[in-house]
Parts: C-alpha cells; structure tokens; sequence
C-alpha cells in the first residue's frame, strides 16, 4: 500500500541534504508553509521508513484514501468547479486536471519551467515523459503539436490519474500511459524528466531503450544549489546543454543528445 508522507526540513540542515536522504520516495515535492514558513517535503512510498533521518523531521503520513480534492483545491493555482485550468498559450488552448494522485498540479515551480520549455520543441515530436504523474507534460506536448506522447510511472494511482486526465481533455487516442516503455515511438524525440536528480538516474537507467536515440531532452526538479552536482553527475549521459532556466530556487534545462 502507498503511503503519503510528510516531512519538514530541521533548521540545522539544507534542502540540497534533505531531498538526497528522501532519495526513496516518489513524486517528492517540496512547498513552504505559509502559516509557520517551514519547508515541508511530501511524496509517496510502499516501503516504511528508515529507523533514522537526519536532515527531516517526519511529520504526518496518510494512506490512500487521501482527500485529494481537499489537497489540490488547498495548493493548485487556478483551481475552481473542482478542476486546474491551466492556460497554455496562445490562450484558446487550455488544459483541464482533476484531483488524484499523480504529481503535477501546477502548483510546484519545476512543473510551470517544464510548460515554460515545451512549447518550442513539442511540434512533430513523439514525447516520452518519465515519471508522468498526472500527465500534465504529455498532455501539454499534445496540445502543443506533439504526434503523440507517452507517459511512464511507476505509480499505478497516477497512471489511473493521468488516464482520466487525458479523457478529461479528450485526448486519449493520442497519449499512452504505462508503467513500462517496451518500443520507443519512430519520428523526431522529445524526453521529459520532472524528477530530483536521485530519481532521475534511477528513470533513465531504466529506459536503456532511449540511450542511443537522438532527442532533445527537458530535465527540471534540480535545486539551483545543486546544479553544478548534477551537471558533473550527467555527464556520462552525453548531452549537451542548450538552456537553463530558473524560477524561485529551481532550475529548468534543455540538452540534445550528442547524437542529435
């Protein structure tokens, strides 16, 4: 059974050491309390937790039966009739989220910097989006001209999410979610990775399929401390960096591969 969990940062120590020791859970966010102006870390796990932590304090965990209305209407931007609308650009295009599971709510600065980068490259493209959540990425490269986008995670409450997600938007036809990538679509890359930097090299060792692929690739969920860490720790991936962006404390990037 997954469980959500909640921690906060202890004032002795930094983000950059906390989201490493949280390296086992899913879908780890981070947000600021308003009311205390604590740092508070969430995310999912099946598995309990270590006998120590010494960079967070855990604070509270739920079971599945979140209420993820009461969760998303609390921090996703632009929540109202209970969905997210998100307004992509040019204006008359516009994307619907319900509640669930699946991180991606908009309300994270990661996933407005990956909405930021995707519009340019999306056109023609067949979009991979490891750790997809509640497919708010693939949905987008669609709506952005994407031939068609596939969402890999291994959450099966957000698979479920982003399905009803994309027939929410009436999009089903063209996006797949699955917790497996057996045969990489043909035609032009585009690779989405919203994830820590831990996760990422989980994720991307896993589609060893990708590896030799020409692609443009749009990572985020890297701190703007850490980001001299993980551009010396991808460096075996052999790709080249082409953009960076920044909102609050949260770096956004763009690379090709070198095969490109």
């Amino acid at each position: 059974m997954n469980s959500h969990f909640v921690f906060h940062l202890k004032s002795t120590s930094s983000l950059e050491k906390a989201l490493e020791e949280l390296h086992f859970i899913r879908h780890l966010y981070c947000v600021e309390d308003a009311e205390s102006g604590m740092t508070l870390l969430g995310g999912w796990s099946s598995n309990p937790l270590p006998y120590e932590l010494n960079h967070v304090v855990f604070s509270h965990l739920a079971e599945d039966d979140i209420d993820w209305t009461a969760q998303w209407e609390q921090h996703a931007p632009s929540y109202r009739n209970g969905l997210v609308h998100i307004e992509l650009l040019p204006p008359a295009l516009e994307l619907l989220l319900q509640p669930g599971a699946g991180f991606g709510d908009l309300s994270h600065p990661t996933t407005r910097l990956m909405l930021a980068i995707i519009p340019s490259y999306a056109s023609n493209s067949s979009t991979i989006d490891i750790g997809c959540g509640s497919g708010v990425l693939s949905l987008a490269a669609i709506r952005y001209g994407a031939e068609c986008a596939i969402g890999i995670d291994i959450d099966a409450a957000a698979i479920q999410h982003a399905q009803k997600n994309a027939e929410l938007n009436h999009l089903s036809s063209r996006v797949l979610f699955t917790d497996t990538l057996t045969h990489p679509p043909s035609g032009p890359l585009l690779i989405l990775m919203n994830m820590i930097s831990s996760e990422q090299e989980v994720a991307w060792s896993a589609c060893s399929i990708l590896h030799d692929r020409p692609a443009t690739i749009i990572t985020s969920g890297i701190p703007l401390n850490e980001r001299d860490h993980y551009l010396t720790c991808i460096a075996h991936r052999q790709w080249e960096l082409c953009e960076e962006r920044q909102e609050e404390e949260w770096l956004a990037f763009r690379f090709l591969t070198l095969n490109s």
